[in-house]
């Protein structure tokens, strides 16, 4: 549940003012392909679980920020079909990448492009936030959880290659 905090912030400000919603989808993205990735080669569940949890919760974050937009009070006042279409488009996505139709050569390549499209997608979402002067409605507490969640990641995984 690392992006519950972001949710309910953005919930409960009704706005999705300074987040930028190409590193939102390009974190989805990275998301997605490690999950497809590993569960069409038949992983098992703990290697790609959390995955599947943090797309869903990604997924929510960027239908909240399209469905507010940038609050009740903005002139970029969000949309609530294109929030339903988003996450339709999503799910389609998601469907294809599961599924036999996607080639796993495809896969492997989308899992390949992970590092440099998550290190693109946060230089986007810090240059947004240095730009404005602001976070806006995003959250520490996810930051830290993600920052501490990867780092035990890490260790799980070198204290088991031991």
């Amino acid at each position: 549940m690392v992006k519950l905090p972001q949710i309910i912030k953005i919930s409960g400000n009704k706005s999705g003012k300074g987040i930028n919603m190409l590193s939102i989808c390009l974190e989805i993205f990275c998301i997605t392909a490690t999950m497809a990735y590993s569960f069409r080669n038949e992983f098992p569940f703990s290697a790609w679980g959390e995955s599947l949890f943090l797309g869903l919760q990604t997924a929510i974050v960027a239908a909240l920020v399209i469905f507010y937009g940038e609050g009740p009070s903005s002139p970029n006042k969000g949309n609530g079909y294109s929030a339903i279409g988003f996450l339709a488009v999503y799910a389609l996505f998601l469907a294809i990448l599961l599924g036999p139709l996607a080639p796993l050569e495809a896969l492997w390549v989308m899992q390949a492009a992970n590092v440099p499209l998550i290190l693109l997608a946060k230089s986007i979402q810090a240059k947004s936030n240095f730009q404005a002067k602001s976070t806006g409605q995003l959250s520490a507490i996810t930051i830290f959880m993600l920052f501490f969640g990867a780092g035990g990641s890490c260790f799980y995984v070198n204290s088991r290659n031991r």
